[in-house]
């Protein structure tokens, strides 16, 4: 449930959002418990999101980040 405060978070709670894992961000400053409720509510019986979810889990355990990571310092060498 993204409830973004500072810095990054603003854009990776909409990045949440765009990729169908997460509902619109709650606003820190209207927070209170009946909105927070609602949107876990919400989340949770929303069948897309878990959908997007096991997809995307799918793509990450399908990546080899490290051996990405590796190529490129490998090429600034």
């Amino acid at each position: 449930m993204p409830v973004p405060v500072q810095l990054d978070q603003h854009f990776w709670a909409a990045r949440l959002h765009a990729l169908g894992v997460a509902p619109r961000p709650l606003r820190y400053r209207h927070l209170d418990a009946e909105r927070l409720s609602s949107a876990l509510a919400e989340t949770v019986r929303n069948p897309t999101v878990r959908v997007r979810a096991r997809e995307i889990a799918a793509a990450l355990a399908e990546e080899d980040g490290p051996r990405q990571v590796l190529s490129a310092i490998e090429r600034l060498g």
